[in-house]
């Protein structure tokens, strides 16, 4: 019994040492493949992470591109904005792009050296190309007035699966930003929830280049009298939806549920003031004339006020109650913000005034700005007897209309707009606009 014990041991010890012979082997083998997953895994993140490197320049240098052409007077290619001329056409970004920039798309060739890309960069292993142009982008389902594709590329070293015969990982990635041009309109209506944002009871209003109602109310724009009159393709866009009991529109081009509009002109540079303002002028009779600064307010009670071209601040109301005012030299009127009701422009009905938009300089087109912060918002009659010739740039100020018939040719920006009477008469262009103010946005596409 002792020795059969002993053989039953002996052979157990060999079959357990046999087995652990082939473990050493099997695991010996496997070494390679496990170090070569290893390096795989390793340089396929890091050729990932490179890549969104990629992408994140290229995606800054073609916003930035785009932001720099959102200002263009025109989107010619070659005239107010940069082409490589076609659709299909790519050029390399310098290896070393000079500030400021000669073109919109150097701007953006900038912005990826300021990213830590450029062609020929990181030892000639980078490369930065562009296209842009006016029509086919390589977008499908966008139509922007002009674009521009930046394509980025780099090529890093394989750390680990050099082992595998791999040396490089190249990478790369494209992006696509487009600048958009909405219509251009006459008259946007700011506030986002007023109902009957936009009224119309009375009177005859037409133009040639649109409206915007921005509120998103069931009756944002709320029709029951007065004719609107739509002339070159104009019509009125609503966020919010339309409420019509009579009235009349010609043609009936009134689109609801629209997208929602922004100030077209928030980026305005508020005039500089002096301070203390300058007395306040009081005409009762004969004649007088200003010049252009700062006033703490206006009154006309009588006799004729003539002013002069350039911008005048005024901290308080501009008041004709009994003569006439001639502003149609080139004058913007700036009111400074004030509490609700004390600042703005008052003509009372049978007084005339004209006010015109200077055609030049940092002001060109703006007739009446009007400043005030959300929350804080005045209210402002227009009577017979005012023409404004340019843009009424109230964003704060619920403006009525109330009567007469003087035709008034203007863009006006408000936070809400009631016509009771009077007449609005705002061409597609004129000597102070032209076409209106478009939206114009610059985004990602792609």
């Amino acid at each position: 019994m002792v020795q059969d014990q002993c053989e039953v041991s002996t052979k157990t010890t060999s079959t357990r040492a046999s087995a652990r012979g082939q473990a050493i082997i099997l695991v010996t083998l496997s070494v390679p493949v496990l170090f070569g997953l290893m390096a795989m895994v390793v340089d396929v993140g890091w050729g990932y992470w490179r890549q969104e490197a990629c992408k994140t320049v290229a995606e800054a240098a073609a916003g930035a591109a785009a932001v720099a052409a959102k200002t263009a007077s025109n989107y010619t290619c070659g005239n107010g904005v940069a082409c490589t001329g076609s659709a299909t056409t790519y050029a390399d970004c310098p290896s070393s792009p000079t500030a400021p920039p000669s073109d919109n798309l150097q701007n953006g060739c900038l912005y990826a050296q300021s990213n830590g890309f450029t062609t020929g960069g990181n030892g000639g292993r980078q490369r930065v190309s562009y296209a842009a142009y006016t029509s086919n982008p390589p977008v499908t389902g966008s139509s922007p007035t002009y674009w521009v594709r930046f394509v980025v590329y780099d090529k890093t070293p394989a750390w680990f699966s050099v082992v595998l015969g791999s040396s490089w990982t190249r990478v790369s990635a494209a992006s696509t930003a487009g600048v958009f041009q909405g219509n251009p309109g006459c008259v946007y209506i700011l506030d986002p929830t007023a109902p009957k944002a936009l009224t119309v009871t009375g009177g005859t209003f037409s133009t040639g280049c649109g409206v915007y109602v921005n509120s998103d109310a069931t009756n944002a724009f709320y029709l029951t009298g007065g004719t609107l009159d739509l002339n070159n393709g104009a019509a009125i866009n609503v966020h919010g939806q339309e409420y019509t009991t009579g009235g009349t529109v010609s043609p009936n081009n009134v689109n609801q549920n629209t997208g929602s509009v922004s100030d077209p002109m928030s980026g305005l540079t508020v005039p500089s003031s002096t301070s203390p303002c300058s007395a306040a002028p009081v005409l009762t009779a004969g004649t007088l004339t200003l010049y252009p600064g700062t006033y703490c307010s206006i009154t006309v009670k009588g006799g004729a006020l003539t002013m002069q071209p350039g911008t005048y601040v005024i901290d308080g109301i501009f008041k004709n109650s009994g003569g006439t005012v001639d502003a149609s030299s080139g004058v913007t009127l700036y009111f400074a913000p004030n509490p609700p009701n004390s600042s703005g422009l008052q003509v009372t009905s049978g007084n005339t005034m004209v006010l015109t938009a200077p055609s030049t300089g940092a002001y060109a087109g703006l007739a009446l700005w009007q400043d005030g912060t959300s929350g804080s918002t005045n209210s402002q009659t227009f009577t017979a007897g005012l023409t404004i010739n340019g843009i009424i740039y109230m964003p704060h100020t619920k403006l009525t209309y109330t009567g007469g018939t003087t035709p008034v040719t203007q863009t006006i920006i408000v936070d809400t707009l009631d016509l009771s009477g009077g007449a609005i008469n705002q061409a597609a262009t004129s000597a102070n606009l032209t076409g209106g103010i478009g939206l114009t946005s610059a985004s990602i596409i792609e």
